[in-house]
């Protein structure tokens, strides 16, 4: 799996999840199932992209397969096509990296103002500061508060830092740094710091302060400004602090809730591992390649596929592997050879002979090319020119499977196809 398929999974696992947990749990008063269910999907969305459970195949990509040839057009337009197609990766590459440096950037800049706020004031009783938690760390800006008021808050903020919550938060802007473009991302993290002042409420009410005696101290209390990654004594969620503290459990919904969000979990893990283990090979528009009328020539040896096939080496050919066999100079220096070596049979063109031969071979754990097969005939003059052909390629890197050379199948499309001249001729 290559860096931009793990980004676009990971990010559908966020999408996916995020909306099954926000239209399902977000409401329900399972406050610490809910925290884990949203940390989970942080851990699911950067570990699920590269599993695959031992019920499934192996992590494998399509038979390899390579852009179809046509034996008609010039080079260049090869060329074109996949610098064309090299250049939206690239475009890509350095858009995602941009903005990953600027959120990477914002996010030391952010821990930085955080250090010099922890270096310059003492530990509780911080004046000029509202009140937040960073870990372990609790800052009071004592002076806005009464004597109860106070030791009701500091409970509040206790909760914070014992259950860690600042921790939750900077996990989720890691996720953000990786995922900036994702909204879903956004939406979690924003999930989590409302799940955390729920969780710090739960705490007050369960030291005894009467339910009312704390909605009141929330309606009374104004937010002030505190660094990223703290969590504060915030009122700009009070409405949904205020019902969810007084929220009662419903068992039977809840149950059947929690069970379809398992569900869809599970079934998140499944979709992972099954397209892990099967990923198509993109296709590509075909490209073609320029056969000179002065290299046309007769096919002087015919090639007998069945007594050059191997039945024991295609029994222990795999279809599918972890990594392709590799052509010596890529995919455009194969064409090239092809192109080049391949002769449009006088015969054929005097006859007006044209189709698609598809060929397939297997690339051995040594590299060479064995088994060569038409696949798709067209006629035998175009078919054992497409035979012979592949047949001369030099020695490949072979593919791998499990870190291991295997014996792999190849499959080439190649279009033979008439110039307009020739076709009137």
């Amino acid at each position: 799996m290559n860096f931009i398929e793990f980004i676009l999974k990971s990010s559908l696992i966020v999408a996916f999840l995020w909306i099954i947990y926000h239209f399902l749990m977000r409401k329900e008063p399972y406050l610490l199932f809910n925290r884990w269910v949203l940390l989970g999907i942080i851990l699911f969305c950067i570990i699920l992209p590269n599993v695959q459970l031992p019920v499934l195949p192996p992590v494998m990509v399509e038979t390899a397969t390579i852009t179809e040839i046509k034996i008609d057009e010039t080079l260049e337009i090869l060329a074109e096509t996949n610098q064309t197609s090299f250049s939206w990766v690239l475009l890509f590459y350095i858009t995602y990296f941009i903005g990953m440096g600027y959120f990477l950037i914002r996010f030391f800049k952010r821990m930085y103002i955080i250090r010099n706020r922890i270096a310059k004031n003492s530990f509780m009783n911080t004046e000029n500061i509202t009140a937040f938690t960073f870990f372990r760390k609790i800052y009071i800006d004592r002076s806005k508060f009464s004597d109860d008021d106070y030791e009701t808050i500091l409970w509040h903020e206790q909760a914070h830092a014992r259950q860690l919550h600042s921790l939750d938060l900077v996990l989720a802007e890691l996720l953000i740094i990786l995922q900036w473009f994702n909204p879903f991302v956004w939406k979690l993290k924003k999930s989590l710091a409302e799940l955390h002042e729920y969780l710090a409420d739960r705490h007050v009410v369960a030291q005894g302060v009467p339910i009312e005696q704390y909605k009141q101290l929330l309606y009374n209390q104004a937010t002030g400004v505190y660094p990223e990654y703290a969590n504060a004594f915030s009122y700009s969620l009070i409405k949904k602090r205020l019902i969810m503290v007084s929220k009662i459990k419903n068992g039977n919904r809840a149950a059947l809730k929690i069970c379809c969000l398992i569900f869809a979990m599970v079934m998140t893990v499944a979709w992972s591992c099954f397209t892990n283990s099967k990923q198509e090979t993109p296709e590509t528009d075909p490209v073609s390649v320029e056969v000179p009328d002065e290299n046309l020539a007769e096919i002087e040896t015919e090639i007998e596929q069945e007594e050059l096939y191997d039945e024991e080496l295609a029994k222990d050919a795999l279809a599918v592997v972890d990594k392709s066999p590799q052509f010596p100079g890529g995919e455009i220096a194969l064409l090239k050879f092809i192109a080049d070596e391949v002769k449009y049979p006088d015969e054929a063109k005097e006859k007006g002979i044209e189709g698609r031969v598809m060929v397939q071979f297997i690339v051995d754990a040594e590299g060479d090319v064995r088994n060569v097969k038409v696949m798709r005939k067209v006629h035998p003059l175009l078919d054992k020119e497409a035979v012979r052909a592949i047949n001369v390629l030099p020695k490949w890197i072979p593919g791998e499977q499990n870190g291991k050379p295997v014996n792999v199948y190849y499959t080439i499309p190649i279009n033979f196809t008439l110039q307009k001249e020739a076709k009137e001729e």
